[in-house]
């Protein structure tokens, strides 16, 4: 089981006991913490879900107001549609949190920060493993983009993505490879430590972050005139540029 595999299982029934899924999360610690970060996500809906309604609540609201038994019934039927709006808001409300896609810059951010154990990783990959990695996103480097220490697909918000981390003169480099995340210009990534950039790149977007004060703009280019995407993925040639049609 792969993580995207995971994270789509854990979404279907968090409290799943699949074996294949307790497998994989002992054994990614990204997946684990994500794992973690959901299930107190449900806890928390679920406690802001039950929280009682005070004895009585009803027949003082009524005396606060002045309202006779007269003005009962009309008060009741009133407050079943007060109450059903309310609980159709909260639904919607709900699933905009749950459905909404984090925003790009923070997903980066907490991708590299779940797969930080990564960033120590001191392989040297021969060109041949890293496009063995990348081949199921129909994605080649077909020149040197420098040490490559990690290469793996992993999930990004809720597509498959691919993760290299080069070296940089300040330290580790991560590359993204977002096939399925196209961005509008490019995007700058900032936090504790990190510094980057997302930019377009074909149909989707790509996002390299480093420490502050790597060179980045130097390594994006190295990356752009050495990667590029099969014609299933991008009939366009080089990543972010247009070519010939396969």
């Amino acid at each position: 089981m792969n993580c995207l595999a995971f994270r789509r299982a854990l979404s279907a029934g968090p409290a799943t006991e699949d074996s294949e899924v307790l497998a994989h999360r002992r054994a990614c610690a990204g997946c684990d913490e994500f794992a973690r970060r959901q299930a107190a996500f449900e806890r928390t809906l679920s406690e802001a879900v039950r929280i009682p309604v005070p004895d009585g609540l009803a027949s003082r609201v009524l005396v606060a107001h002045g309202v006779g038994l007269e003005g009962s019934r009309r008060v009741r039927r009133r407050r079943v549609r007060v109450a059903f709006v309310a609980s159709v808001s909260l639904g919607l409300a709900i699933s905009w949190l749950v459905l909404r896609p984090e925003p790009l810059d923070r997903a980066v951010v907490a991708h590299i920060d779940q797969e930080r154990s990564h960033l120590a990783d001191r392989r040297d990959l021969s060109p041949d493993e890293v496009n063995q990695v990348l081949a199921p996103l129909g994605i080649s480097v077909e020149a040197s983009v420098g040490p490559v220490h990690y290469a793996g697909t992993c999930p990004i918000r809720k597509h498959l993505g691919a993760h290299l981390v080069l070296e940089g003169e300040k330290g580790p480099v991560t590359v993204l490879f977002m096939p399925h995340e196209p961005v509008v210009g490019r995007l700058h990534v900032r936090d504790a430590g990190l510094q980057g950039i997302i930019a377009p790149a074909g149909r989707g977007s790509i996002a390299i972050v480093g420490r502050p004060g790597e060179a980045l703009d130097g390594i994006e280019r190295r990356v752009r005139l050495a990667v590029r995407f099969a014609s299933r993925e991008r009939p366009n040639g080089p990543l972010g540029r247009r070519g010939r049609d396969a």
